[in-house]
């Protein structure tokens, strides 16, 4: 099994003031799909991190891949939602409601083709510059790796650095700042997305932010499995019959697939 890249933009990325929902009532989440929401959170109180919740229509299981560290003023969180087919709307916010949070932000992607493996992640905070180092996931072939980065200004300009990934749309809003990108692995290796404040502009100074970055391999449950009942052995066995008054042993010999011999 193999996934099919690259993934579908399931619903415009969007941010909200205390949440937000992703509707996508034209085309739904296909049969056997996976869906991923990268995550940008700026919480109401600087350090102080909220209890993200994730719903959708079908009342299924988010689960949260990675949370990475606070720098302050944001962090990042990534989720999947595996068996995602009939999937029209997505509602993202926090255990208290959205009070806790400035501003939350996402974008979510659709993974077809393949089920999930197990995923590998990584997150860390990067202290204040123009250029931040990924955050590098050790990926398998074929894997789909999706990074995630936030910032908390909205006053400058960001490259995507690193090649081979492709760029999703950045979202600003609030004091916050979201960009993500996704490739497919080439080789197995190390991999995540590297971002930079573009020089020149008005607004260059130095920025703290957080990274996190998933790799998400396509399981091997497309393989065929090793046969879980084996043909049991062959059996032969004695027994006895009346023959003129006289016991005769005979033998009678119970091979797999081709009946019994005498």
């Amino acid at each position: 099994m193999a996934w099919n890249y690259p993934p579908r933009q399931f619903a415009p990325p969007n941010s909200g003031a205390g949440g937000v929902t992703f509707t996508n009532s034209v085309e739904p989440a296909a049969a056997g799909s996976t869906l991923i929401l990268p995550v940008g959170i700026r919480p109401a109180v600087a350090g102080v991190i909220p209890t993200v919740t994730i719903t959708d229509n079908l009342a299924g299981t988010w689960e949260r891949l990675t949370q990475g560290p606070t720098n302050g003023s944001t962090y990042t969180e990534i989720w999947m939602r595996r068996n995602a087919a009939g999937i029209t709307t997505i509602n993202l916010g926090t255990a208290a409601g959205g009070s806790d949070i400035q501003n939350i932000q996402g974008h979510p992607l659709e993974l077809t083709g393949a089920t999930p493996g197990t995923p590998i992640v990584a997150s860390q905070g990067n202290a204040s510059a123009a250029t931040w180092p990924a955050a590098t996931v050790t990926a398998p072939t074929g894997a789909v790796a999706i990074g995630n980065l936030t910032l908390g200004v909205t006053n400058r300009a960001i490259d995507l650095t690193h090649p081979g990934y492709t760029d999703l749309i950045e979202l600003k809003s609030s004091g916050l700042c979201t960009r993500a990108a996704h490739t497919l692995t080439e080789a197995t290796g190390d991999t995540g997305p590297t971002w930079a404040i573009v020089p020149g502009g008005s607004s260059t100074g130095n920025s703290s932010s957080v990274a996190s970055t998933v790799a998400i391999p396509a399981s091997e449950d497309g393989e065929p499995d090793p046969d879980p009942d084996p043909d049991p052995p062959d059996v032969t066995t004695t027994l006895r019959r009346v023959t003129g008054g006289a016991l005769v042993p005979i033998r009678l010999a119970v091979v797999t697939g081709s009946g019994l011999d005498y």
